[in-house]
């Protein structure tokens, strides 16, 4: 069979890049006494030590520093709280790492492994006393539920204990959830427009059906479902963006008020410089009746304790179910 000098050569090329790879992989023929020590020496009882956490990867960068007050912050972002389930999970893989064997040292290989100054993840973990931990991840290997690591100014590679692969995106530092009200607790959703125009949502029970006022014609199937429904959106409220709320140009007189059975009021403010609703930006604030429940007044507490000075923008369709006008429940049923 005729194989052509071209195909001889990318053929060549092919299997000197696959060659290269599994190379780079394999353990170093000489290992030392620091396999199966800690990736970071001592990070496991220096945890609450730490007061700033650096994750750098090409241009971006996280920074999160810990308050006075314990918690936890993106300065980047106006100081916003870090999602500390997620700042936990991290430290804990974190501080359980260990080497587990010698990969390359060669610079030429790290690109192989996303080591190089353009691909590696660098983490920088510092408390008051300054800098306790430096070191770069790169690549992870699935089928040993490792990662590919090694520290600054240091050649050597390494294949460490755990997948490690913290973001270097601050969104993915937050948390994502802004408000949980189960829709079996809500009672009505009130939506105020700037030009007068206000529609409700109300039922007596949590069993009933919601009725719309002012009272529309007949409706079709789908938009009686379309208003048993609505509420959901308020059960896993999560943010795609946030900012501080003093960035805000202006605010609008629209307000979207949920109302529960059981005293709490959360009022929904939007702000006027958006060229359609999906755009908006949205400021939470909670209140309780007060002749509410004692757990109540605290979950309203809590509520502006953690939006109190943001604002926040939400997936398109969310948005657009936040500003529901008399038209949209006003739709006879079609004749046959």
């Amino acid at each position: 069979m005729y194989i052509s000098r071209k195909s001889f050569f990318l053929t060549l090329v092919a299997c000197g890049l696959a060659l290269t790879a599994w190379s780079v992989e394999q353990p170093s023929q000489s290992q030392d006494e620091k396999a199966g020590s800690a990736l970071i020496p001592g990070l496991e009882k220096k945890l609450d030590a730490l007061t700033e956490i650096l994750i750098e990867n090409g241009p971006r960068t996280v920074v999160m520093k810990q308050e006075k007050d314990a918690r936890w912050v993106l300065p980047e972002m106006q100081n916003y709280p870090v999602d500390m389930a997620r700042l936990r999970a991290f430290l804990l893989d974190l501080s359980q790492a260990t080497l587990l064997e010698k990969k390359t040292a060669r610079e030429e290989n790290h690109p192989t492994l996303n080591l190089d100054d353009l691909h590696a993840i660098q983490v920088t973990l510092s408390t008051a006393k300054g800098v306790m931990g430096e070191v770069l991840l790169g690549k992870t290997s699935e089928r040993r539920q490792a990662t590919y690591a090694r520290y600054p100014f240091d050649a050597q590679t390494w294949l460490v204990r755990g997948r490690l692969q913290p973001s270097a995106d601050l969104k993915q530092w937050v948390r994502q959830e802004v408000l949980h009200i189960p829709q079996e607790r809500i009672r009505g959703v009130v939506f105020e427009h700037g030009n007068g125009e206000t529609l409700s949502l109300h039922r007596d029970a949590a069993e009933a059906s919601f009725t719309v006022m002012p009272a529309t014609p007949q409706k079709s199937q789908a938009v009686d479902y379309q208003l048993n429904t609505l509420p959901r959106i308020y059960s896993h409220l999560n943010l795609v963006d946030v900012q501080s709320a003093q960035a805000l140009s202006s605010s609008s007189r629209d307000v979207t008020t949920v109302q529960t059975f059981d005293g709490m009021h959360v009022h929904f403010r939007f702000s006027s410089d958006a060229p359609d609703d999906t755009q908006r930006w949205v400021v939470v604030h909670a209140e309780a009746a007060e002749d509410a429940p004692a757990e109540v007044q605290k979950e309203a507490e809590a509520i502006n304790l953690r939006t109190q000075g943001w604002a926040y923008r939400f997936a398109p369709y969310i948005m657009t179910q936040f500003r529901m006008r008399t038209d949209t429940f006003a739709k006879e049923t079609a004749q046959p």
